[in-house]
């Protein structure tokens, strides 16, 4: 497979339909390759959508902030459950970029590599890649609206920086339709 995503954790609308990255962050990631040059139409046919978690966490009611719900956040053990079906799949869709989207996914990478997690600082990997065995390493914020990271001006300009490194990838990789 060309390119690997990995999120969090599947959202609700991921577990009622089954199929990855369906929901409202979903459609935006979908979106921000489209400008990078893979259609919509074959987003699927190229880049492989998998998470950290494999189950969707559940959500907790949101009482004060007038939203309907949220999702919890992925504990400890659910992590160290999903730990080698998420290495598992690495192996298996070999990608030759991987994108990681987000706190969590960077965490798993960097324990992936042998580093703590606690160096997982989205400032200072977001707008950065890596070569890990031979494919390229590009790390992404999250990109849904629970996300705040992307409010300051400096962490926008390091996303567009991820884009731009995501995009020469893909082009030099052969990759992209566009």
């Amino acid at each position: 497979m060309p390119v690997m995503l990995v999120g969090q954790a599947p959202g609700l609308t991921e577990y009622e339909t089954g199929k990855p990255f369906q929901g409202d962050a979903g459609q935006g990631i979908r979106g921000i390759f489209a400008e990078l040059g893979v259609p919509r139409s074959r987003f699927d046919e190229l880049v492989y959508s998998s998470a950290v978690i494999k189950c969707f966490p559940g959500s907790k009611p949101m009482l004060r902030s007038g939203k309907v719900r949220e999702d919890v956040l992925p504990s400890a053990e659910m992590i160290r459950n999903c730990q080698p079906f998420f290495e598992g799949q690495i192996r298996l869709a070999a990608p030759q970029v991987l994108v990681t989207l987000g706190g969590l996914p960077l965490k798993a990478y960097l324990k992936l590599t042998g580093r703590k997690a606690s160096e997982a600082r989205l400032e200072r990997f977001v707008g950065q890649k890596e070569d890990w065995n031979g494919r390229t390493v590009v790390f992404f914020p999250h990109t849904s609206g629970a996300s705040r990271w992307l409010n300051e001006p400096d962490n926008r300009r390091l996303f567009q920086q991820a884009k731009a490194l995501l995009r020469s990838e893909l082009i030099e990789r052969g990759i992209t339709i566009t």
